[in-house]
């Protein structure tokens, strides 16, 4: 896949293109359905298919604006970091990913100034795919509407997918909408089984192992660090974890959060003890399926309590795996 960072790198094989634009946090069933219908019409206008996204996310960049450092709500979790995302939209079979920088220049566009700007100038976008709840401009003032007036302007089409709904697993009767709000409702209350089904597939996260302060290994629970690249997490705890990327897949428990029982890092870190595990592997690319939730992350006392809690988490991680 092409990845076409800013506008100022679109070419002209580029342009006169089918397009879909939205966060796509999370990659729900929602969202690929756009993206299977951003595919049929590009095959059937014979057209290059692009999908625009934007990065970092707008609800991101502005609690960094604003410094509103102690208030967290004020920032969404981040599902996917860009890396996930595009892993992702290559399994799904896209070409071109367009990914604008979100910044204060594109932030104070009206809705206006985006249509001529972007999907006009930058990509003389033929066909138009977005979801019934997509927001942009300055202070979100774009929506539908306004996109299918635009379009009659500027002579493109504008094709709106409605929202996808899905059955609850707990009752089938009812059913929730299927968006990436939802996701991290679900994620928070660790029902990953129902997450699959609004995912479309298991929740995971994946980074490279870094170096960390080897607290873990002192412990005598050595753990593969990796940096979340995400402002807030949308796990926080202790979960029993399969670890992909290796000579075969593994499990194991993983922390995500910020170690409140030694200094505490500016930004959620993904700590994983792989069972049965003795290697180096500093440097690998790892994908850490989430399962089951064993506690929620707390301060302790001492080490010592600390490390009793872990023995207690690794034999709790291995009656759910029958090991």
């Amino acid at each position: 896949m092409q990845i076409i960072r800013g506008i100022y790198n679109i070419r002209s094989r580029h342009r006169n293109c089918v397009a879909a634009i939205g966060n796509f946090d999370g990659m729900h069933l929602g969202h690929q359905k756009i993206l299977k219908r951003l595919k049929r019409e590009s095959i059937k206008r014979h057209l290059p298919a692009v999908v625009i996204t934007f990065e970092p996310l707008p609800q991101e960049f502005l609690y960094l604006m604003q410094h509103l450092v102690s208030d967290t709500k004020s920032c969404i979790a981040r599902l996917m970091t860009l890396r996930e995302k595009v892993n992702k939209l290559v399994q799904l079979g896209i070409e071109n990913l367009l990914v604008l920088p979100f910044d204060a220049r594109l932030s104070s566009l009206t809705p206006e100034e985006f249509v001529e700007k972007i999907l006009v100038n930058a990509l003389n976008c033929r066909y138009l795919i977005i979801g019934d709840d997509f927001r942009f401009g300055q202070n979100r003032a774009g929506d539908v509407d306004f996109l299918k007036s635009a379009a009659q302007r500027y002579k493109f089409e504008v094709k709106v997918i409605p929202s996808l709904m899905q059955h609850l697993v707990s009752d089938t009767k009812c059913c929730i909408k299927v968006s990436s709000t939802t996701v991290r409702k679900v994620l928070q209350e660790a029902d990953f089984v129902m997450a699959e089904q609004l995912l479309g597939h298991t929740y995971q996260m994946c980074g490279k192992v870094i170096y960390g302060e080897g607290r873990g290994k002192l412990l005598g629970f050595p753990t593969a660090n990796m940096d979340l690249k995400r402002l807030i997490s949308p796990l926080k705890g202790t979960f029993a974890v399969q670890v992909y990327g290796l000579d075969k897949a593994y499990q194991g428990i993983a922390n995500v959060g910020y170690r409140p029982t030694f200094n505490s890092p500016p930004n959620p870190l993904l700590e994983v003890h792989i069972l049965n595990f003795d290697r180096d592997i500093y440097g690998e690319s790892l994908n850490v399926e989430f399962l089951y939730k064993i506690r929620d992350e707390k301060k302790f006392e001492s080490q010592e309590a600390l490390k009793e809690q872990i023995s207690m988490d690794v034999i709790t991680a291995k009656k759910y795996f029958n090991l």
